[in-house]
């Protein structure tokens, strides 16, 4: 039984925390939280692998060009030497663009000007709840740890507001349906929206639309650690990373309702494809044909690889 699981045998003692409460203290506990430790969490040392991990300079290129893209298509007489990069969320001593704003996970949020804002697994690393539908009941899930190393897990009554938010959206569900959902998602991104910037904003994460999260009967929360993916969210915590799949429908809602005229979401292989022919021509032209970067850009656009399992989110206000 580690530091982390102790902490929490005494924390639930008395009185069940809910799922979100546990994960944030899993992710960001100044004392043990996953988040908060020095040690290398992305790449073949680490627990997981994103597309900036990948080949960041390749990653850049694609992004930098989908920006320009977006913006050409939203401004007229778009001039880019107008325009600042700022990177949230971004992993311990990288950062994508040069000169760019970086802001590390905890970080206060502060923009302003006209920017392209950029995030990677920024809002699936929020905390999130753990929902049940079934009975025509929205239920909430919570856990208490004993001393024997067990998590008990069992549901209450969702709080009002939460079940009616949830029922707009995801009314259909019942059965028995797990849905994981982070509102703490949600209000950090109407924060983001609601600074005074104009702009391209573009959100790389593994978004799932409502018919796509019908096929997660037992939700999408999954932990990894040292490559490995699990279910399990409750074992080594504070070693291993907690996330789940971001719904995208009140994503979009927000941004919508936030003032951007251009929103929407799509796979990662063909928002490039779009988005950044040029940079693609580019890679496929240069270089012998088993070239890293010829490996890289097939990782990050085809659907067995990134190219599907990875989302953007795109959206533009001018």
């Amino acid at each position: 039984m580690n530091e982390a699981f102790r902490h929490f045998v005494l924390k639930t003692k008395d009185e069940a925390v809910s799922v979100s409460e546990f994960v944030r203290e899993a992710l960001f506990s100044d004392k043990f939280g996953y988040y908060k430790k020095g040690k290398k969490r992305v790449g073949k040392s680490g627990d997981f692998y994103t597309a900036s991990s990948l080949s960041p300079k390749l990653f850049s290129a694609l992004l930098k060009e989908a920006f320009f893209s977006l913006a050409k298509s939203n401004i007229d007489g778009f001039e880019s030497e107008n325009f600042g990069f700022c990177e949230i969320g971004a992993e311990p001593e990288l950062n994508l663009f040069e000169n760019s704003k970086v802001l590390r996970l905890g970080d206060a949020i502060g923009l302003s000007g006209n920017l392209f804002v950029f995030s990677n697994e920024l809002l699936d690393a929020q905390p999130f709840d753990r929902f049940y539908f079934g009975g025509g009941e929205v239920l909430k899930q919570y856990c208490r740890f004993s001393e024997n190393g067990k998590v008990e897990l069992f549901f209450r009554e969702a709080p009002d507001f939460e079940k009616e938010f949830l029922r707009g959206y995801f009314g259909g569900l019942d059965g028995g349906f797990i849905l994981d959902f982070s509102f703490e998602a949600l209000d950090l991104l109407k924060k983001i929206c609601r600074q005074n910037w104009k702009g391209v904003l573009i959100f790389a994460d593994y978004f799932r639309a409502k018919e796509e999260l019908l096929s997660f009967e037992r939700g999408t929360a999954r932990s990894y650690f040292r490559h490995a993916a699990s279910s399990d969210i409750f074992s080594n915590i504070g070693e291993c990373d907690i996330t789940f799949s971001p719904a995208v429908e009140p994503l979009l809602d927000i941004l919508k309702g936030e003032g951007f005229s251009f929103a929407e979401c799509s796979a990662q292989g063909s928002f490039f494809m779009k988005n950044s022919q040029n940079e693609i021509r580019r890679a496929v032209e240069t270089g012998g044909v088993f070239s890293p970067e010829k490996r890289a850009l097939a990782e990050l656009l085809t659907p067995p690889h990134m190219g599907e399992s990875f989302k953007i989110l795109s959206a533009a206000r001018f």
